[in-house]
């Protein structure tokens, strides 16, 4: 039994393209991750200093 993922890629006449997109993917997926958290956080900054008079 393979992994879903090996088998796509014994169809492909080209892997190194597939395995790139999977790179970029990852790659934006970390990137917005980031800008999400780095927003989280900004916003706890802002209620804590309004707020709570910190």
């Amino acid at each position: 039994m393979q992994v879903p993922s090996n088998i796509f890629l014994d169809r492909l006449t080209r892997p190194s393209a597939y395995l790139s997109l999977a790179a970029l993917l990852w790659g934006l997926f970390s990137v917005s991750t980031g800008f999400a958290w780095r927003s989280v956080v900004s916003e706890l900054v802002f209620y804590r200093a309004v707020y709570l008079d910190a």
